[in-house]
């Protein structure tokens, strides 16, 4: 029997009537409400949202699918979803319902699907599983996102990579190369020289009542010859060592190792005074054999072209150059014209003579090349007989 508004009222209570219809309404107006947020993020995401049935046909297509694959929703509706499959791929959404039909979540898995205008396409899928009532299951529906332009990146770095390894091994084969190379040259230019030197020195000896003072001249000048080619020889395969070496970052204290280099010099040196100042705990990340090559390589151009100095000074420290903190190694020495500071740096280059200065040319190219070697840079600065400042920067 059916009780109308009045009889309920008399049998509950008219407050007890208002409540139930008031909660009865806000239950369904929640549920109403969640439904359309539901539908609104569905049709407004920019992922392909496709529902199925356990036959393949697809049943329910949002505006993701339209703007992923190219279809609108009436060209596929009821349509098998093998549509969207590229030749080879054409069972793979069964499969996957077979295995999964324990209604586990299937997450990112990455397939290729094909557009309508025929393009194949990178996809990253997410399918879930769709089940009655009584727990059978009654279908699925798949999320997919376009990862093409992904993948794409993704095999350009494998491309960039594989090149690197390939240019770094031809590299290291070509190092290798170059330093049987290098020894082959040295030991095979090596022994004619000790013969032009041993010979030309015996002459001076055996002939020396023989010879005029022309031909003494002469002579030393042969051995002065050969024996600066052994130099350039020596100084050449060092050079081929420090660009082959394998380098090893630890914390390095350059105050203590410039200090000690500058002990050296002055006790190879007792009658040659000079002022020396070092800024206190300057400390960098590199290779401590490299970095001792390279320091030693600075003061003792310093120590070098200060030769002529009254009151040498040598000064090591830090400063900020171009917002950046460098160390530098600073001089009152010859210094130098800038106009030929690209030089500088440069194997054999040299901008003194051998007789205003001594050497071969090649400290400031080991210089270089160690710090390029750390990552860092190198430069200088100077100026004709007022000193030169060689700047270098070692990243942490």
């Amino acid at each position: 029997m059916l009780l109308n508004a009045r009889q309920i009222e008399q049998v509950l209570g008219k407050d007890k009537i208002i409540l139930l219809a008031i909660e009865d309404i806000t239950e369904r107006k929640k549920l109403e409400l969640e439904h359309s947020k539901l539908v609104a993020i569905v049709e407004t995401a920019d992922d392909a949202i496709i529902g199925k049935d356990l036959e393949g046909t697809i049943v329910s297509w949002n505006s993701g699918a339209e703007i992923v694959y190219g279809y609108k929703a009436n060209e596929v509706i009821g349509k098998p979803i093998s549509l969207l499959m590229p030749p080879g791929h054409s069972t793979e959404d069964k499969e996957l319902l077979i295995k999964r039909s324990g209604g586990d979540l299937i997450k990112n898995y990455e397939t290729q699907r094909i557009r309508k205008d025929g393009q194949i396409i990178d996809v990253s899928l997410t399918m879930s599983l769709f089940k009655d009532t009584s727990g059978e299951l009654i279908g699925s529906s798949t999320i997919a996102h376009d990862i093409t332009e992904r993948k794409e990146i993704e095999a350009g770095l494998e491309k960039t990579r594989k090149e690197v390894v390939k240019a770094r091994d031809a590299a290291e084969a070509s190092n290798k190369e170059l330093a049987a190379f290098s020894y082959s040259v040295s030991h095979d230019l090596r022994a004619p020289l000790r013969s032009i030197d041993g010979f030309s020195q015996a002459l001076l000896e055996d002939y020396h009542e023989k010879l005029d003072e022309t031909g003494k001249a002469n002579l030393e000048r042969v051995r002065a010859a050969t024996q600066k080619m052994g130099s350039l020889i020596d100084d050449m395969l060092k050079l081929s060592r420090i660009t082959q070496s394998e380098l090893k970052r630890e914390a390095v204290d350059l105050s203590k190792m410039v200090l000690a280099i500058a002990e050296e010099h002055q006790k190879l040196n007792p009658d040659r005074s000079f002022d020396v100042t070092v800024q206190e705990g300057i400390m960098v990340q590199g290779d401590p054999y490299l970095m001792r090559i390279a320091m030693e390589n600075l003061i003792g151009n310093a120590w070098k072209f200060t030769g002529k100095e009254v009151h040498p000074r040598i000064e090591f420290g830090t400063t900020v150059k171009d917002g950046e903190t460098a160390c530098f190694v600073r001089d009152n020495g010859a210094g130098f014209d800038m106009a030929y500071v690209g030089k500088l740096f440069g194997t054999f280059q040299r901008l003194h003579t051998a007789d205003e200065f001594p050497g071969t040319g090649i400290g400031l190219a080991t210089v270089q090349r160690i710090i390029h070697r750390h990552g860092g840079r190198v430069w200088a600065e100077g100026e004709i007989g007022k000193g030169a400042t060689f700047y270098f920067k070692v990243p942490s």
